[in-house]
């Protein structure tokens, strides 16, 4: 497995400079009006393992898949933590 790719970068090549920036705002002014912090300056990519790790924890308690969702989507996106590396 390959580690994560820059996202403003892979944002920039998907829709374009111009248009990933206005992405990235609306996303991190909704984000903000929902108590989301936003920061989308991560890497992004494969992010298998992270779902087989949601579905392990889900097999123990729900309460603890809830956990790993909201850890890994806060590391993910709000700390740019890059949840494709092992």
């Amino acid at each position: 497995m390959t580690s994560g790719v820059d996202t403003a970068k892979m944002y920039a090549e998907k829709f374009g400079a111009e248009r990933s920036v206005q992405i990235r705002q609306q996303m991190k002014k909704v984000g903000a009006e929902n108590g989301i912090n936003f920061q989308l300056e991560g890497k992004t990519g494969w992010t298998g393992d992270a779902h087989r790790l949601i579905a392990y924890a889900g097999k123990k308690s729900p309460e603890l898949q809830n956990e790993m969702v909201d850890q890994l989507f806060a590391g993910y996106m709000e700390q740019n933590q890059d949840i494709t590396d092992r």
